[in-house]
């Protein structure tokens, strides 16, 4: 029984890339930043845009 479609797969790696390509592109461009503090850990130093923080609470 094929339990996960051909189109499923492609949407799940389509997303999964969108994402990590998203947070690599934050990772590089904030890398020489120091980042120490908690807050700024959480609260990504403010840069993080509604809808990226969005789709982050409802991924998880």
């Amino acid at each position: 029984m094929n339990l996960i479609s051909r189109l499923d797969a492609i949407v799940f790696l389509f997303y999964f890339v969108v994402v990590a390509g998203y947070g690599l592109w934050v990772y590089r461009r904030k890398k020489s930043a120091n980042t120490s503090a908690s807050h700024d850990y959480f609260l990504a130093e403010g840069s993080l845009t509604w809808w990226a923080i969005g789709a982050s609470l409802i991924a998880s």
